[in-house]
């Protein structure tokens, strides 16, 4: 952690989130002619162009790096970018040799005067921070129900697998009674062993999945842990609370 820190924090007074989020686009001038502003609507000062996504999907090379930003400046015109790291980044997104990449886009814009908007994931969505939020805190991974609905007509013996995690509900309803029979007692070693007696059933179960590249509802106390993983020791570099 302290080695990202003494290769990050030499430019963070340059680089601040507030300053690359917020910074005021600037006010018009108080002299401009409609033909100035046509000059200016034509050939736009730095603050006023395009920062688009810089997709780094592939291997960082220090070479391609400064080609491809010097070329985003002097060939298509934008006044700066924003990295996004995505699962084919290469060095590993957090690892060391990444920040080491990560600091060289950040000294070549400084040196053309980009701005640079800092994106604090890998891929899409946000929130990850690059699958260790749901290795470290799967209780903050977005979850929901999948409905497994089955029509049999007994007498009939059924075996269906079950996943494994929490079950939910397992019902079987005699569709013309309408009496219902919890299954939840015929699940055993990860199978569902059921004896159907005579009728029309209709058997629902229902399981929660864990969706591990998403995470649920973005709480304060989730998005400082996320931004932790995503510098690996960024809550002490941006100044969060415990």
């Amino acid at each position: 952690m302290n080695s990202i820190r003494n290769r990050i924090q030499p430019l963070a007074g340059r680089f601040a989130l507030a300053a690359l989020l917020l910074a005021p686009l600037g006010a018009p001038h108080a002299a401009e002619t409609p033909g100035l502003m046509a000059a200016r609507f034509k050939d736009p000062p730095m603050q006023y162009r395009s920062r688009p996504f810089y997709w780094l999907n592939g291997k960082l090379d220090s070479v391609a790096l400064r080609e491809q930003i010097l070329a985003m400046r002097d060939q298509c015109g934008f006044g700066g970018f924003s990295p996004l790291p995505m699962r084919s980044t290469q060095p590993a997104y957090l690892s060391d040799a990444y920040f080491d990449q990560y600091r060289l886009m950040l000294e070549m814009a400084e040196k053309l005067g980009l701005k640079v908007i800092f994106y604090d994931d890998i891929d899409y969505p946000t929130g990850s921070a690059g699958g260790r939020l749901a290795a470290q805190h799967p209780d903050s991974m977005l979850k929901n129900l999948r409905k497994v609905e089955e029509t049999i007509t007994g007498p009939k013996s059924i075996e269906r697998p079950v996943p494994k995690g929490r079950l939910m509900a397992a019902v079987a309803m005699e569709t013309r009674t309408k009496h219902r029979t919890d299954l939840a007692g015929f699940i055993k070693d990860g199978n569902l062993r059921w004896d159907a007696p005579k009728g029309d059933w209709n058997a629902v179960r229902l399981d929660p999945l864990l969706r591990a590249r998403s995470v649920g509802i973005q709480t304060d106390q989730l998005c400082r842990r996320q931004l932790r993983q995503t510098a690996d020791g960024g809550g002490d570099l941006w100044g969060l609370p415990e």
